[in-house]
């Protein structure tokens, strides 16, 4: 892990977290979740993992695109993420919803998920090579993973991502999508 959990040593108040999401709320008025994972390919059946999911903002949409068939992995270390997006899932009736306390460690099986999206706080994680080993280990071959976080440049971005062995499938509106090499 890249950071003591039981200490909560990252973890934001949560009236910081309750600003966070509402300001990304208003965010994805314009960016669209649902049509950014539509770009992507993300489709009924699938399996997708969502690093870093604060409130849900791509989960939920995710959970819908997918169906019952498929399933959504959402990640985050933040209690409150999680909980906000149980809630949001019992709501709207989605049972197609995992939550998982973890910055990296899913304990998911090996080459179970078609689609990895990490948006936004890929930055605030030390032990890169070590998330990027764990989305390697889950990630179907030919497998997408979708990375956006204005905090790290392209280049860094590229340069992780080919020491990762994933190839750069993709660029749109400031997201990246890499193809796992088989």
């Amino acid at each position: 892990m890249a950071r003591d959990i039981d200490k909560g040593e990252w973890r934001a108040p949560d009236f910081v977290f309750r600003t966070s999401e509402f300001l990304t709320g208003a965010r994805n008025v314009l960016r669209r979740p649902k049509k950014i994972l539509d770009e992507l390919g993300v489709k009924e059946g699938q399996s997708v993992i969502d690093f870093f999911c604060g409130p849900g903002n791509f989960t939920i949409p995710a959970a819908e695109m997918v169906g019952e068939r498929g399933m959504i992995h959402a990640v985050d270390l933040h209690p409150l993420a999680l909980e906000t997006i149980e809630q949001k899932a019992e709501r709207r009736g989605l049972k197609n919803i995992e939550t998982i306390f973890s910055d990296i460690e899913t304990g998911l099986p090996r080459e179970s998920i078609d689609t990895v999206l990490l948006y936004g706080a890929l930055h605030r994680i030390d032990e890169k090579r070590t998330l990027m080993r764990e989305v390697s280990r889950v990630l179907k071959p030919g497998g997408l993973v979708s990375i956006s976080d204005h905090r790290m440049g392209r280049d860094m971005l590229m340069k992780m991502m080919k020491r990762s062995r994933f190839d750069l499938r993709d660029s749109r509106r400031g997201i990246l999508n890499f193809s796992k090499r088989e």
